[in-house]
């Protein structure tokens, strides 16, 4: 997936393919080291995803035999766990390399959810029959996940946070109402109950996403433990695009740079300080790279594209420019320029669409350096009036020509 977020299609395709020469089972599931739970949905989620950035319908064709073997896999899972005596209709599976057991871990909840409704998008694209299928097991099963982890937070003790305060703990595991760091940390942190809110398996706004950052940033990523020791990890950054908190996503942003880099090489790195260093690990680029394109570009979940959600202040000092060229999104190739003449009070900002879809509106965000207010706009060398000073932002609704530039005064 981190090949079409950087625009290699062809790169992309040849890592699905190597992945399904190598990895995929005779039962059609995606194994690999250790075979996480996580594996065959999160192939479906990156291949689905990989498509909305392509709008190239040949790649999804070519791949979608081994596809649909992995979903006709994911769901028969999800059929055994609605079956279950008692069920909560949650998958059982094993959660990392020292956790085999199979549980109701979050982890792979996450996956199961976010693949499937992902891929049942996809399949929605290219009209294929069996997509509304996918999308009701996906939208039934999400309902079920919140509604497990919900009830599990609540028999679960509570926890202290710095400032005296407590707050609900949501488990890693639905079945299992306590911490588990007594046998691996991984297993709260890393592989932890946070990603549900990041893909979306629960509300990311709601109070069991609020309780789990809480929780992770006071309690869980202390003492070399979660994304300050594998900073692939940093689940909790998307989790604040998805709240839209701009200063919070920017600071786990720079964090990353601190510890996700060896700062001799300039390379993506992980185990920095607490173990033997690794090099070069796609994962940790991948991350990295996913949290900046999204703070300057992200397809949000009402269909609408968001350009500038969460650039630092700095980039718009006077004089400077953030600019992107043919990026990879869900509505085609996107190019921008965001220019700062702060010191005579306007920003700029030029945007080019080129894809075969279009947003359902565009959302252009401008950081002010010294967080001054949006006093006038023009678009398009128009008067526009559709902008909110609060979420400095100007509303582009429908957009349905190519270029747009504003101008916004202060």
């Amino acid at each position: 997936m981190i090949y079409g977020l950087r625009g290699h299609r062809d790169v992309a395709e040849e890592e699905f393919r190597a992945m399904f020469q190598s990895q995929q089972q005779p039962d059609g599931r995606i194994a690999g080291f250790a075979n996480w739970g996580v594996y065959s949905p999160a192939q479906l989620y990156a291949i689905a995803q990989n498509d909305l950035l392509s709008e190239d319908a040949a790649v999804f064709e070519r791949l979608l035999p081994e596809s649909l073997r992995v979903l006709d896999w994911c769901l028969d899972q999800v059929a055994r766990a609605e079956s279950r005596p008692g069920a909560s209709g949650l998958i059982l599976a094993p959660l990392n390399d020292l956790t085999h057991t199979e549980r109701e871990w979050a982890f792979p909840q996450a996956y199961y959810v976010a693949g499937l409704d992902a891929f049942g998008r996809a399949l929605t694209r290219h009209k294929h029959p069996r997509a509304a299928e996918v999308l009701r097991i996906a939208s039934r099963m999400q309902a079920d996940v919140e509604r497990t982890f919900a009830r599990a937070s609540v028999r679960s003790p509570v926890v202290p946070l710095a400032d005296g305060t407590w707050n609900n703990y949501v488990p890693s595991d639905a079945m299992t109402p306590r911490r588990l760091l007594d046998e691996w940390y991984p297993i709260d942190v890393d592989c932890g109950p946070l990603h549900l809110a990041r893909l979306g398996a629960v509300d990311p706004r709601g109070w069991l996403a609020t309780a789990m950052l809480h929780d992770h940033e006071d309690n869980l990523f202390l003492n070399s433990a979660g994304a300050a020791n594998e900073p692939v990890y940093n689940q909790q950054a998307t989790v604040y695009l998805l709240r839209d908190q701009p200063e919070a996503a920017i600071r786990a942003f720079y964090s990353m740079m601190a510890c996700a880099f060896s700062h001799g090489q300039l390379s993506p790195l992980e185990h920095r300080w607490a173990w033997g260093q690794y090099f070069g690990p796609p994962s940790t680029d991948g991350a990295w790279f996913e949290l900046y394109r999204n703070m300057i570009l992200r397809e949000r979940e009402d269909g609408s594209l968001f350009v500038g959600q969460a650039t630092p202040r700095a980039w718009l000092r006077d004089g400077r420019r953030i600019s992107v060229e043919r990026a990879p999104t869900h509505f085609g190739p996107v190019s921008l320029i965001l220019e700062s003449h702060a010191a005579s009070r306007e920003i700029q900002a030029s945007i080019e669409l080129s894809g075969k879809h279009s947003p359902g509106a565009l959302l252009v965000r401008l950081r002010h350096p010294d967080k001054s207010p949006i006093r006038r706009v023009t678009l398009n060398g128009q008067a526009w009036n559709d902008f909110d000073p609060a979420q400095e932002w100007v509303r582009i609704p429908r957009p349905t020509v190519g270029r747009y530039r504003l101008e916004a005064g202060y």
